[in-house]
């Protein structure tokens, strides 16, 4: 799905997201929704990255963030990523498996989201990122293969893709 309105993205109650990962190095900015300009409040936002080998979730939905990290993957095989959601709560999947639960504080549980996304690094709005030190260091470009993003099983094209090429099966 693309969104090239400028109207906020409303990911209702329940949803689930899929992205299949063939990671080449240990760090780098895999996915990120959120808006683009400071506002005066911390606005809604859903970031996966990965960290040392393990992918890092975290969500804000307006009153207060979730982070779910997994265990090490390996490197330079394909990994199924899967984040399921269901009002506050989250559950992160690899390949089928559970392996990690989060759960957002206060009453929000809707995640509205800018519908610029961003698959990869992001230099151009790599200030907003401050924000959110569960992600390390968000300017380091992610390195290997992406395939298959879906949300709720529809495909999914985001607004902008760095440093993402296609990859051999």
């Amino acid at each position: 799905m693309k969104y090239p309105s400028k109207k906020m993205v409303e990911l209702r109650t329940k949803f689930h997201f899929e992205l299949g990962i063939r990671a080449a190095g240990p760090t780098g900015m895999i996915f990120h929704a959120q808006p683009m300009t400071e506002p005066k409040f911390l606005p809604d936002y859903m970031i996966i990255s990965l960290q040392d080998k393990k992918i890092i979730f975290s969500v804000e939905l307006g009153s207060g963030v979730a982070v779910i990290t997994s265990p090490p993957i390996e490197l330079n095989k394909w990994v199924n990523l899967k984040i399921k959601k269901d009002a506050q709560n989250f559950e992160m999947l690899l390949n089928g498996k559970s392996v990690g639960k989060g759960k957002t504080p206060g009453k929000s549980q809707t995640l509205n989201i800018d519908p610029h996304t961003f698959v990869g690094k992001d230099v151009e709005h790599k200030g907003v990122f401050k924000k959110t030190a569960s992600h390390g260091d968000t300017e380091v470009a992610f390195k290997g293969c992406l395939r298959a993003m879906k949300v709720d099983g529809k495909g999914f094209t985001a607004m902008e893709e760095k440093n993402i090429k296609p990859c051999p099966h």
